[in-house]
């Protein structure tokens, strides 16, 4: 991989047509309550975790992240963000494309999953050249801008090359090929009567590696996370369907719609039903404006 990424940063350096045209970078603090609708765009999004733990929302999967941990999610790529429901979540972004669209970069190995998205761990590196990408998109544009964009880039798919390949490297043992697909049921069946116990003992775990792969990998305990996969479902369905607060409440595992109620508001601060009038009387002109940022293509 060294050596395809050597020769497309050449060609992306030397290419006076070359181009990374940032639509976003900036450093953001989200409150527990704070969600990401679904949306998608043309650019390719990567999200650093700077502090707390959230779950990001891709397609039909959901991937969970804790600090230090970073996602790359490809352009076109359906997807939302949901933070931790007790504490607030640090987020490094920054949303781009470069031009020409046929340049080598675009077709490294770290941007050419099938899944669509790559989750890396224990990045801290990454967080550094996403900074100061941040740092450079506030600044007035210049005659400086280009070549540094360039170069700071360039040190950035340096680190994703490198924590890719890392991520390729490590074996893993048993336990977590087991937890994998503790996770991966988890959901799927998120709307169903969960139990640790015997989802554990189900997975041939014990209850105590299982509570603290959550607290270790997650960042957030087992029933939280549950509870955010159950709540993420609900909005959709609160602001998709014309389906009742009971119909939602059951659909999406809770026992009753008090219940329902009570845990939602704890969570947004507002009922169900106030929920879904807001959503209805905001809706957005366009997908592009779902996404919580403002555009800044300075190059």
């Amino acid at each position: 991989m060294a050596a395809a990424l050597t020769d497309a940063l050449l060609n992306f350096i030397s290419d006076p047509d070359a181009h990374c045209k940032v639509r976003n970078a900036r450093q953001v603090r989200f409150p527990s309550s704070y969600q990401f609708y679904t949306h998608q765009h043309p650019e390719m999004e990567i999200n650093y975790l700077s502090s707390g733990a959230c779950v990001m929302g891709i397609s039909d999967q959901f991937i969970p992240l804790k600090q230090g941990d970073c996602i790359l999610i490809y352009p076109g790529q359906k997807h939302s963000f949901l933070g931790d429901v007790r504490k607030t979540s640090g987020l490094v972004q920054i949303e781009y494309e470069i031009t020409p669209d046929q340049s080598p970069l675009n077709w490294l190995p770290v941007f050419s999953e099938p899944a669509g998205y790559v989750r890396l761990n224990s990045c801290q590196n990454l967080k550094i050249c996403l900074e100061q990408i941040c740092r450079l998109y506030r600044e007035p544009y210049c005659a400086w801008t280009e070549p540094k964009s360039k170069h700071l880039f360039s040190l950035l798919f340096i680190e994703l090359c490198q924590c890719f390949e890392a991520s390729l490297e490590k074996e893993k043992p048993e336990g977590n090929r087991k937890i994998s697909r503790l996770m991966a049921y988890i959901n799927e069946t998120y709307d169903q009567d969960l139990n640790i116990e015997q989802l554990s003992g189900h997975f041939g775990l014990s209850s105590r590696f299982v509570r603290q792969y959550f607290q270790d990998e997650i960042g957030m305990k087992c029933s939280q996370y549950i509870t955010m996969l159950r709540l993420n479902k609900a909005k959709e369905l609160l602001w998709h369907t014309d389906q009742s607060v009971t119909e939602i409440a059951l659909m999406t595992g809770f026992n009753s719609s008090q219940y329902f109620s009570k845990v939602f508001a704890s969570f947004t601060e507002m009922t169900p039903s106030a929920y879904r009038n807001i959503w209805h009387e905001n809706l957005p002109e366009s997908s592009s404006d779902l996404n919580g940022g403002k555009s800044n293509d300075q190059t």
